[in-house]
């Protein structure tokens, strides 16, 4: 970890580019979190509206720096053969590589170094003792089309530099790039966001990653108000970007970032963490629709009615939401909101019979459905979808559970306690998910005035540990009203 000397240079060297700091804001250690930002504790605190930080354009590093870059540049080949994100990866390890050359020295010496590439959080970088806690999760596929993709990236790099007959090509080896890659991935912010001027023309200057020092000691917090104000300034700074305090903070406070609504999969792969209790976590379905079936028809009349002559997706992926998240499907039935209606009006023409998609089917830009007929739920899917939703739920549940006898009693690492957070909020989702879809079905079958959601405490036992008491209670709420 950084030293307090290293901070301190960071500083310096911020406020010397014109940066600057606010005089009641200072650089701070947390036991969990490292250095942080933090408002004084000998202060009165931090009013809403306060500028806690601004950062100048000529501190950060970005995609341009390589492709503006004077002295011993990268060779023309591989900048005009490779992706900017891998270009940005490439130019973060030729200036650790530079190291006290590097006009970004101080920046560099405050990063993680790469010798703990192993430790950082990412699933790619986890070992198999780590992995085994992801086992049965939508994450134990999806990390591994991430880490093909770095490692396709870094190789075709390789490559060109070594077509271009580049020298130092050797140099930026695998481990010095997953490291540049997770620093981009887990610490950038977007350029439309912090610096619009690096993007000002979208076709020869497209929105890139912006690696900004000093804002990015700031840590996630869903519900933070913050606000990124990208300015102009007085030269030779010419922009800057303030972070802009938008509730007051007490003395002492850390100060935060807000990322926004992530959910623990997203915070995992691309920032190496995970919240616990996490509001914004949710569980994502794919939903594929196979070339010819009427699904895939539908989606394409669809498609062609928002905008003709582009074709519609292979598949779309939908999200189950659980009680605390705040944007839940509001549009669908009270007694499924878990679940977004898109989902369900998919479902609907997959398991629809010839009869009601030669009656019942409708497609309008907004929406592609089976319409119920006039003696059921105008509003609620058929009990087929509901049962082909609640097996399908089942069994990414038993999937996940599947795994559990193998896991040790109690995470070792952090990199496993995060996994641990992620997969039990996963089966939580899924726990929830599957007594709601049972609890309408019976309502459904018993008729409302009949249904008491009290006589299911068989099936809320069937998950004594994976299903929170505070979601329990949720769907007695819902189904008792």
């Amino acid at each position: 970890m950084a030293k307090e000397s290293d901070m301190k240079s960071l500083l310096d060297w911020v406020t010397e580019e014109g940066g600057s700091i606010h005089p009641d804001v200072v650089i701070g250690k947390d036991n969990t979190f490292g250095w942080t930002l933090q408002v004084r504790k000998d202060s009165h605190g931090l009013p809403p509206g306060s500028v806690a930080v601004s950062c100048p354009l000529s501190t950060t590093i970005s995609y341009h720096d390589a492709m503006e870059e004077s002295s011993d540049p990268f060779p023309n080949l591989f900048l005009s053969s490779i992706d900017y994100g891998t270009i940005s990866a490439f130019f973060l390890v030729k200036q650790q590589l530079l190291g006290s050359r590097s006009r970004w020295h101080p920046y560099l010496q405050t990063l993680p170094p790469p010798s703990s590439v192993d430790e950082l959080g990412s699933p790619a970088n986890f070992n198999d003792e780590d992995l085994v806690w992801l086992k049965g999760t939508n994450l134990e596929t999806s990390y591994l089309e991430y880490k093909k993709v770095w490692q396709r990236d870094w190789e075709k790099g390789i490559m060109m530099l070594e077509r271009a007959k580049w020298p130092q090509g050797e140099d930026y080896t695998w481990d010095l790039y997953r490291w540049a890659i997770f620093i981009i991935s887990s610490r950038a912010f977007r350029s439309t966001l912090s610096f619009p001027c690096l993007n000002s023309d979208s076709k020869s200057r497209p929105e890139v990653a912006v690696l900004i020092p000093l804002l990015d000691l700031l840590n996630h917090n869903p519900f933070a108000k913050t606000q990124w104000q990208p300015t102009s300034a007085d030269p030779p700074v010419e922009f800057l970007v303030n972070l802009l305090i938008q509730e007051p903070l007490q003395p002492g406070l850390q100060i935060w970032n807000n990322y926004g609504s992530k959910s623990n999969d997203e915070l995992l792969l691309s920032y190496g963490f995970c919240i616990p209790n996490n509001p914004f976590d949710q569980v994502a379905l794919r939903v594929s629709f196979p070339a010819g079936s009427p699904i895939a028809e539908a989606k394409e009349k669809q498609a062609s009615l928002r905008e003709p002559h582009r074709p519609p997706p292979p598949s779309e992926v939908y999200y189950i939401r659980g009680r605390t998240h705040p944007h839940r499907y509001k549009d669908s039935p009270t007694e499924l909101i878990a679940f977004p209606r898109p989902l369900l009006d998919s479902l609907s023409i997959i398991f629809a019979s010839d009869e009601e998609l030669e009656d019942h089917l409708r497609i309008t830009a907004d929406r592609c459905y089976i319409e119920p007929s006039p003696t059921t739920n105008p509003i609620s899917p058929s009990p087929d979808v509901l049962i082909e939703l609640q097996n399908w739920l089942t069994r990414l549940f038993e999937k996940i559970k599947e795994f559990s006898p193998s896991l040790p009693p109690e995470p070792k690492n952090q990199k496993q306690q995060n996994a641990s957070i992620y997969r039990s909020s996963q089966l939580d989702i899924l726990a929830t998910g599957i007594l709601m879809l049972e609890c309408a079905m019976r309502e459904r079958t018993e008729g409302s005035g009949e249904f008491d959601v009290s006589d299911m405490s068989d099936l809320f036992e069937n998950f004594p540990e994976e299903m929170s008491e505070k979601n329990r209670r949720w769907i007695k709420k819902i189904f008792a009203s």
